[in-house]
């Protein structure tokens, strides 16, 4: 069984999806990032991708990842504000800990896509 019929498939990951970027766009860290963008066609691209590495036989039909996020200095705090409003999104979903773990672990391997900056932390 995928992570993406274990999470419930379509009928889970739509709404969750559309939670998530509600939860992106009205963010006081991150949200303005947002301004300007189609939020439709960002909840469909999301989906898509989320669909495709959770094992749903499904296309991206989305520009490249790095491609998507060029015009955007997103800085390492802002990429780990994200993932912390995804863990949020996914633990009041009640979405199992394992296709959380895929998902989460998939968004750690975008981050040199999206990011030069490993973490948000100061350096010493």
């Amino acid at each position: 069984m995928t992570p993406y019929q274990l999470l419930g498939g379509e009928a889970v990951l739509r709404p969750l999806v559309e939670d998530f970027v509600r939860r992106m766009v009205g963010d006081a860290m991150i949200g303005y990032l947002f301004r300007g963008v189609d939020h439709p066609n960002l909840v469909e691209r999301e989906l898509e991708l989320t669909a495709r590495f959770l094992g749903a036989d499904r296309a991206y039909q989305g520009r490249p990842i790095k491609e998507a996020h060029a015009r955007h200095r997103i800085l390492g705090g802002q990429f780990d504000r994200r993932t912390q409003l995804l863990r949020e999104t996914l633990r009041d979903y009640d979405v199992p800990p394992d296709v959380q773990q895929v998902w989460i672990s998939h968004v750690e391997r975008l981050r040199s896509q999206i990011t030069a900056e490993k973490s948000g932390e100061c350096a010493d």
